[in-house]
Order: structure tokens, then sequence, then C-alpha cells
């Protein structure tokens, strides 16, 4: 499947047709064919520990073996210009088949303005019911949150990159918004989503999988 790539001119084109109200979407998938499941791929692996499958044939599956391991996927939509402005939007679910010892330290993500090394994240452990806002790698901002559901639940997570703005959100509920002054250091054009365990656990598998992604650009 060829990558998606939208010009800011097809972007206004569509804002003003009226195509859709706050945001307009770009991708959508239900992973409910091959082609649907192979357009999300792997942007990196770490140490071989992090694999994906098609889950029951209508959903992305996605394990993680062994720790510490940050996993990353990425959709077919980025930007064709630097700092693009997007939304992405999933459920998520960390199942019961994790292994007891990492229950709480895997964790379901999102990310925008991503490469290899740089872009915002948000992270969700289920089981902890706590949160992190990623920068290139590091905490920004984190905290418990009640609106995030347990683990073998499903949560729908949410960031969005507009401007110098960085907002995430689970279960419709905003858990922050981060105006980055500088925001010129997140070079990455890429969407996608994440998961991984953050820890140290010799051969415990960690198990989740992902459903309903979107990938939007918010109306000005």
């Amino acid at each position: 499947m060829k990558r998606l790539v939208f010009t800011a001119a097809l972007i206004t084109g569509l804002v003003a047709a009226g195509l859709a109200q706050g945001a307009i979407s770009l991708y959508k998938t239900s992973f409910s064919s091959r082609a649907e499941y192979k357009s999300v791929a792997s942007l990196e692996r770490s140490g071989g520990a992090c694999d994906r499958s098609w889950r029951n044939k209508d959903a992305l599956g996605v394990t993680v073996r062994g720790g510490k391991a940050d996993c990353s996927l990425i959709t077919p939509v980025e930007g064709d210009s630097k700092q693009p402005d997007h939304i992405v939007q999933v459920v998520a679910k960390v199942t019961k088949a994790t292994d007891d010892k990492v229950k709480e330290s895997v964790y379901v993500g999102v990310t925008v303005r991503a490469n290899r090394k740089e872009g915002y994240e948000l992270r969700v452990f289920p089981k902890a019911r706590t949160w992190q806002l990623i920068k290139n790698g590091a905490v920004l901002d984190e905290n418990r949150d009640k609106g995030i559901e347990g683990l073998a639940k499903k949560n729908r997570l949410q960031l969005a990159a507009s401007g110098s703005t960085v907002t995430a959100k689970v279960n419709g509920k905003r858990l922050t918004e981060f105006r980055d002054k500088d925001a010129e250091q997140v070079g990455g054009r890429k969407t996608g989503l994440t998961y991984g365990n953050r820890k140290e656990a010799k051969k415990a598998l960690g198990e989740a999988f992902f459903d309903k992604l979107k990938v939007q650009v918010p109306v000005p």
C-alpha cells in the first residue's frame, strides 16, 4: 500500500467543502482485511522483543517479550512539511494474557510527529491506571487517572499536535495540554501506535491489541 501524503492544498479544499467539523479524517481502519492490517507497519524493533499479528482477523494484535522494550508502528499518514498537525485516535486493550510480573509496566500508546528518534507520544498503563506524555524519549508529564480503564478493558487513546500545543486524552477526558516552546526539536512527520514494557523481566510476555484507528487533521 502506498504511503499517503496529504498536501496543504488538499486539506484546504476539504475544509472549504465542509466535509468535517472540528477535524478531517485522513485514514480509518478497523483492521477488517489483510491489506488494512499490513498498512500499519513496524517503525523499529527493540532487540526482537516486539511483534504484531492480525488478531482474529479484526484487530491489530501486538506482543512484547522481556524488558525493557519500546515498540513503534506507523500508519500510512505522514506530513509533507515540518511539524505537521495531526490527531491520532485508537481503541486499545492490554489483555489478561499478559504475565503477572509485567501487568503494571506494559503500556499502549499513540504518537505524532514521529520518526525513529523523535516524536510526541502518549503512553497509557491500564493496570496501574497511569499515563505519560513523552517528547523525544523524555517524560514531559505523567500522572494517575481514574478515567483510565484497567487491565483487559478497552481505552480510547488520543494525541493531537497543533502548532506548538500537544493535547492528550483518554476516553474523551483531557489528561494534559502541553505548550512546547521548543517544538522545533521534534522533527518527525509520521503518525503511529506504540506499545512496550518498562520493567526488566526475562521472557515475560505482554499482550495487547489496537482497533478503530483514525488519523485526522484539525480544522483551524
